[in-house]
């Protein structure tokens, strides 16, 4: 009997190693009441009150297509605003000047503006904007004191954007297209039901189509549509009869497929979404809250994050091989960052977010060639010129992501530039 129950002890404590030496996407979720902090053995500089409040945000952020610029929203002058850093290295420049809030920056693919929303005083009623990061040239595409008006997404050829827009008056966000060149609009979406609301529009590199998601008010539910953008004639992709999560988060450079989120089986996963037939497949199967993130320029790979034990790491999936990777990021909070992708053009570099319990909030880089992010100190700072700046991401400056719309609604904004309105099409 004593036999038995040492060699029961010995299977049971082996089992339990191999359980622990498990990899942290396949283990199984961890007992809160097992964990326990890690003292750090380390001085820790005190900062006075004053000081503290010298911290900085960081924002959204936005690849140039040219990849040798980053935009982004920050509060280093004392308002939210775009700032431009080259990504190589170098100081960074003001580009609005304003005392409102700025928020999601988007670049144009032709490169001659940048896409933003700004509000009056606080009311989060959104303009939509555009400025030129050459000249500084600030244009009010909407000027509509009581409609709110965000998420600008351009189109391929720079000469439309789409973006959600809702009266103050009303509960539901609607999609509109405004051709640039007129200010003039058109719906994509219309009438839809007081408690649903489109979010987050996707354009196909052919500029052909639309997609979106329309969530219910209680978060609970969600679809995705695709539209015509010419004729606005939309086509339920993801049809169900139960209350599920489904979340649009990418669109394939080939037009065929959209990188999603959805609780369809039973926690959060990504997948890919084929557009013709409506079927998914399913990238993650994993117990852990898994969000998508975007395709690289080539369509070869796709990002999305998962929440493992409260640290949110960053995955990057090889589409052809099906190979999965975990980027060698510093444990803590991290985040994709970027407007319409994460991956600079080239898809050699990665815009992301990392929050640590040794550093704050900021924005990082990610090489793939050489598997490193630039390196950076904390964010506590004081007068603008003690910023350091370094290989184009900014040292000093941190807070939180802009998240989008609904579920991923925008938290950062600003204010209507007082630079002039000119014609902007000499």
């Amino acid at each position: 009997m004593f036999k038995l129950f040492s060699l029961a002890t010995l299977l049971f404590t082996w089992s339990s190693l191999l359980a622990q030496s498990a990899s942290p996407a396949s283990q199984a979720v961890t007992d809160p009441k097992q964990i326990t902090s890690k003292i750090l053995k380390r001085e820790v500089q005190p900062f006075s009150i004053e000081k503290l409040y010298t911290t900085r945000n960081v924002g959204a952020t936005s690849w140039s297509p040219d990849d040798k610029t980053v935009a982004f929203i920050t509060n280093i002058s004392g308002r939210n605003n775009i700032w431009l850093i080259p990504s190589e290295g170098g100081w960074p420049s003001q580009l609005t000047i304003s005392d409102q809030r700025q928020i999601d920056p988007v670049w144009s693919p032709n490169s001659k503006w940048i896409a933003f929303s700004s509000d009056h005083d606080g009311d989060e009623q959104w303009d939509l904007f555009i400025v030129s990061p050459l000249t500084g040239e600030v244009v009010n595409l909407t000027n509509t004191p009581d409609v709110a008006e965000e998420g600008a997404a351009w189109s391929p050829d720079s000469r439309y954007i789409a973006y959600m827009s809702k009266p103050r008056s009303s509960s539901t966000f609607e999609i509109n297209i405004m051709d640039v060149l007129t200010k003039r609009y058109r719906a994509l979406t219309k009438d839809t039901p007081k408690e649903l609301g489109n979010f987050g529009p996707l354009w196909s590199r052919d500029g052909k189509w639309i997609a979106y998601t329309q969530e219910h008010a209680t978060g609970k539910d969600s679809n995705i549509f695709i539209a015509d953008a010419n004729t606005g004639k939309t086509t339920l992709l993801t049809p169900h009869n139960d209350e599920h999560i489904y979340e649009a988060t990418g669109f394939s450079p080939d037009g065929k497929y959209l990188l999603i989120t959805s609780n369809v089986t039973g926690y959060e996963n990504a997948g890919l979404l084929e557009i013709a037939t409506k079927r998914i497949e399913w990238l993650t199967k994993e117990k852990w809250r898994v969000s998508s993130g975007s395709f690289s320029p080539d369509g070869r790979r796709v990002t999305w994050t998962e929440n493992i034990d409260g640290n949110t790491d960053v995955f990057v999936y090889d589409i052809a091989g099906k190979q999965t990777t975990s980027l060698p990021l510093a444990k803590g909070v991290n985040g994709l960052a970027g407007a319409v992708t994460s991956f600079s053009a080239d898809g050699q570099r990665l815009l992301y977010y990392h929050n640590g319990p040794t550093s704050p909030n900021d924005v990082w880089s990610y090489d793939f060639s050489t598997k490193q992010s630039i390196p950076r100190q904390s964010g506590i700072c004081g007068d603008r010129s003690e910023l350091p700046w370094i290989h184009g991401l900014r040292k000093g400056i941190h807070g939180c992501k802009s998240l989008r719309y609904g579920r991923w609604r925008s938290a950062g904004r600003t204010r209507r530039s007082r630079l002039g309105e000119a014609d902007w099409l000499r």
